[in-house]
């Protein structure tokens, strides 16, 4: 009984007005238009930003030659983190594909795409080097 009355129950404000979804205990929107879209000015800058902590924390440490990363330094009471793994290489590289793919969506000129899609590359071919 109570169940029924809850996904009968609308919720209205003054900017949204939200809906029990039958399927879900949480609220969806009523009117999608009611959700703001960013703009792709304000993507665009987003993205920048994520490109810049990108290269300076994953591409700068990146080989130019094997594209492999390099193996932490650290050795603390936790372990000794100085052994690269296949495993580390593929999960910051991962973040690189990412925004390329997000540059590929949004980028008209593909010149970041290009640069970071040839990162991962160039890393994935450092594993079949001898």
């Amino acid at each position: 009984m109570v169940d029924k009355a809850l996904n009968a129950y609308a919720y209205t404000n003054t900017d949204r007005a939200f809906n029990f979804c039958p399927s879900s205990p949480t609220m969806m929107p009523a009117n999608p238009s009611h959700i703001p879209h960013p703009s792709p000015i304000s993507l665009h800058t987003q993205l920048d930003g994520y490109y810049q902590e990108i290269c300076t924390v994953i591409l700068a440490r990146q080989n130019p030659i094997t594209g492999l990363m390099p193996a932490s330094t650290a050795v603390n009471a936790h372990g000794n983190y100085r052994d690269a793994w296949v495993r580390d290489n593929v999960y910051s590289i991962l973040a690189v594909w990412g925004l390329a793919i997000a540059y590929r969506k949004l980028d008209a000129d593909q010149g970041r795409t290009y640069e970071l899609e040839q990162s991962v590359v160039k890393l994935m071919r450092g594993y079949y080097l001898p």
